[in-house]
């Protein structure tokens, strides 16, 4: 028996070679999920199965199977969340589990891209120093009309006030909203004070590239003067 049980060139020869009680689990799992789907109910074992190695290839592979190997107690969610994500998206209300889903910048990619109808359950959870100029991206494509339901969520993003990518990104898809999200930045780079004056100076510049952006910004700064003067 090799290693694997099984070369890549003989998974169509399966059922000559395989052997349970001989295959190395281990090794295999992922594999034998990527490469013999097909075979699926001949060789799943959720006891033997590798789920450490090979939940990623479950959930990308073997998605008509989905709930003969769903178990969220055995899954391992560090690796396979956004595989998840993406290629279960029609289970989510099976596998979603807000303590559970580990948010990183590919599970928070494939969440905005294929979960728009659920982000009212979602959005909440996600963890914004995740949030790439590319999570944001697929935000404004793929959610743009519900921006009012996600902004609130993700404004406190710290890269919003360190990278000029952010600021282009909205500009591109939503500049009709920039009456709302201009001034968030801005508030956020206020209260960001080690941002360094190299980047919050070209922030500011990519704030202030036309007439409706640099009246947002005046009529920002006029409200911060006014509210320090009451204050003080």
């Amino acid at each position: 028996m090799r290693k694997y049980g099984w070369t890549r060139k003989d998974h169509s020869d399966f059922k000559k070679w395989w052997n349970p009680d001989k295959f190395d689990w281990r090794e295999g799992s992922s594999r034998l999920a990527k490469h013999c789907s097909k075979y699926f109910d001949t060789w799943w074992n959720p006891d033997k199965f590798d789920w450490e190695k090979g939940s990623k290839a479950l959930a990308a592979y073997c998605t008509r199977h989905f709930h003969k190997w769903w178990d969220p107690e055995k899954f391992n969610w560090r690796e396979g969340s956004s595989t998840l994500a993406s290629r279960c998206a029609k289970h989510f209300d099976t596998w979603w589990d807000p303590e559970r889903f580990v948010w990183n910048a590919d599970s928070f990619y494939a969440m905005a891209k294929h979960h728009q109808d659920k982000i009212h359950i979602w959005v909440k959870h996600a963890k914004t120093y995740e949030l790439t100029p590319k999570c944001l991206e697929a935000l404004c494509k793929q959610l743009g009309d519900h921006f009012d339901q996600w902004w609130p969520h993700i404004r406190t993003c710290i890269g919003l006030a360190r990278n000029p990518r952010y600021i282009d990104c909205l500009e591109r898809h939503l500049p009709h909203l920039k009456e709302i999200w201009l001034p968030d930045i801005l508030r956020r780079m206020q209260a960001v004070p080690e941002v360094p004056s190299t980047v919050a100076l070209k922030v500011v510049k990519k704030c202030v590239t036309d007439e409706e952006s640099r009246r947002i910004v005046l009529k920002w700064l006029l409200q911060q003067t006014l509210e320090s003067e009451h204050s003080s």
